[in-house]
């Protein structure tokens, strides 16, 4: 009978030490619920914020990419029509030293020639940046 009674007190204790662990692991289980609780609401505060940010980013860039294809357009009109006026100063300053080889006179004494050989090498260099830049542009925009 004795043997029952200590065969009921271990038995007894083996059932509160089993629920002293469960209990235990329930504590462990919530922290570490907590602490991923804690974790993802952190993530999500700082997603929030990236999210945001990268919103406004590909805003601002969906608008600079329809003002960089519309600089584009401008642009290539732009460079056509300096073209056409850098062919027109050659043509004239071609006159400029045919005549003046004619009428044997220094062409550099005609009024305006020098201006408009400054003024078209000018142009031309602008041309030149302008059409760098273009292409740049060109590559960046899709």
């Amino acid at each position: 009978m004795i043997n029952n009674i200590l065969k009921k007190i271990e038995k007894a204790n083996e059932v509160q030490n089993v629920e002293l662990e469960k209990h235990e692991i329930d504590l462990a289980l919530v922290d570490d619920l907590k602490a991923t609780l804690n974790s993802l609401e952190n993530q999500i505060f700082i997603d929030e914020e990236i999210i945001s940010k990268t919103i406004k980013i590909s805003s601002d860039l969906s608008l600079l990419n329809e003002k960089a294809k519309e600089r584009i357009t401008t642009n290539d009109g732009i460079v056509q029509s300096s073209f056409k006026k850098i062919q027109l100063a050659e043509k004239f300053i071609a006159q400029s030293e045919r005549i003046a080889k004619e009428l044997g006179v220094d062409v550099k004494t005609i009024t305006n020639f020098n201006s408009v050989i400054t003024a078209k090498n000018n142009a031309q260099d602008n041309i030149k940046t302008l059409s760098k830049e273009q292409n740049k542009l060109k590559n960046l925009v899709k």
